[in-house]
């Protein structure tokens, strides 16, 4: 998802990622292995944080507060074991070469947050590094969809507006559970059980966990990756509460006219009632299918496109399962 922080010290960030922290593959490729340059935080991060240099670091190299480097280097090593999380973080630079910063700050309710137009993510330093790996994916994929996402911007509607921000938070949030499985697939169980686990999440926070429910229930069936995919994407629009949130957040962001940063926040009344016909009002125009074909749904190492793959985003939408 995506939005429009105080001083943190360092040590404690420092003492929780040591004690957190899973052992480091000892198949590390040398880059990861070599000390690498250190880099101020440019101008575009520090606009958003005067304490930059305290908890921000970039996605590769290093930034000037090593236990944040330190953070950034588990979570990459941890993409690294699954196609897609490597795909996002090899993809992770704006068109203009912008490469992607990762800044962790106290965000109690929120997720995390993409900053639209800046290559910026900032992740909750309170979050454990498993449990920060789904969404630290998500936001890496919104990344994917700023650099990708088709110009100069073809839908004036209000409603394909307002449904372009559902596709591209399913879209967001159905990778995060293909990364997540493929993880699994590899034994790097923590990120998925954390993801669906009660226990880890408040009420509120749950609403996900019936979205990566239905990949794994795809896979049982027998259908691939690619469809399981669709399944997860499909399933993010049956809960009415991230439809009205997000309806809120598109129609205040055409207000503004700007589509400045978006944030990732599950809605404070908590989880409603699945609803599975929810998908059949929100169903694409032809000018929302056609903008949205040849980036929402793109999977690199697949070299497929999911929806369409399943046969385009309406009838993904379509599909009563």
């Amino acid at each position: 998802m995506r939005t429009r922080l105080a001083s943190l010290a360092s040590r404690l960030l420092g003492t929780a990622c040591l004690v957190i922290s899973p052992v480091l593959s000892p198949g590390l490729p040398p880059d990861d292995l070599q000390p690498q340059p250190i880099t101020e935080p440019p101008a575009r991060v520090t606009a958003l944080y005067e304490n930059a240099a305290d908890i921000c670091g970039p996605l590769y190299g290093s930034g000037l507060n090593p236990d944040i480097n330190f953070r950034i280097q588990i979570l990459r090593q941890t993409l690294k074991h699954s196609a897609t999380g490597r795909d996002l973080v090899k993809a992770a630079r704006l068109a203009d070469g912008k490469e992607a910063w990762l800044c962790f700050t106290d965000k109690k309710s929120k997720h995390a947050t993409y900053h639209l137009g800046i290559g910026v993510i900032t992740l909750n330093r309170n979050k454990t590094d498993d449990a920060i790996v789904a969404d630290a994916v998500h936001e890496l994929r919104h990344l994917y969809q700023d650099a990708t996402r088709p110009t100069p911007h073809t839908l004036t509607e209000r409603e394909d507006l307002v449904q372009l921000e559902y596709a591209e938070e399913a879209d967001a949030e159905a990778v995060s559970s293909l990364v997540l499985w493929e993880l699994r697939q590899a034994r790097i169980t923590a990120p998925w059980n954390h993801h669906n686990s009660h226990y880890s999440y408040r009420p509120v926070s749950i609403c996900y966990a019936h979205i990566s429910d239905a990949f794994q229930q795809a896979i049982t069936q027998g259908k691939d990756t690619t469809h399981a995919t669709a399944a997860a994407f499909r399933a993010w629009y049956r809960d009415p509460s991230l439809l009205a949130y997000y309806r809120r957040q598109a129609l205040d962001n055409i207000e503004a006219t700007t589509r400045q940063n978006r944030s990732s926040v599950i809605p404070d009344h908590g989880c409603s009632s699945l609803d599975n016909s929810a998908t059949q009002d929100n169903l694409p125009s032809a000018a929302l299918e056609h903008y949205a074909h040849n980036y929402i749904g793109t999977l690199p190492s697949y070299r497929t496109n999911y929806l369409g793959r399943a046969g385009g985003l309406k009838a993904v939408l379509s599909n009563p399962s």
